[in-house]
């Protein structure tokens, strides 16, 4: 995959494909993925975050960044995807 992480620059792979989602775990919850998923460049996608695949500091500031991703993004466990 190209374009992960807070740049989703075009790249030829997702012109090519014709790609529609975006699957995405991260390093912190309260940082890549909220910033992945919020960024303009990720607007034309379907964007679906790994919820056991990203953390933080403190578990309760990882629920309070999923639940805020929950309006942008879907959540799910990476049971059902891997």
């Amino acid at each position: 995959m190209c374009g992960l992480g807070l740049r989703l620059s075009p790249c030829r792979t997702e012109r090519e494909n014709d790609l529609d989602r975006l699957v995405q775990l991260a390093r912190q919850t309260k940082l890549d993925a909220i910033h992945t998923a919020i960024a303009k460049a990720a607007e034309k996608y379907s964007v679906t975050i790994l919820s056991d695949c990203c953390t933080t500091v403190r578990e309760i500031l990882h629920l309070i960044a999923l639940h805020a991703l929950s309006t942008r993004a879907k959540l799910v466990p990476s049971s059902e995807v891997l």
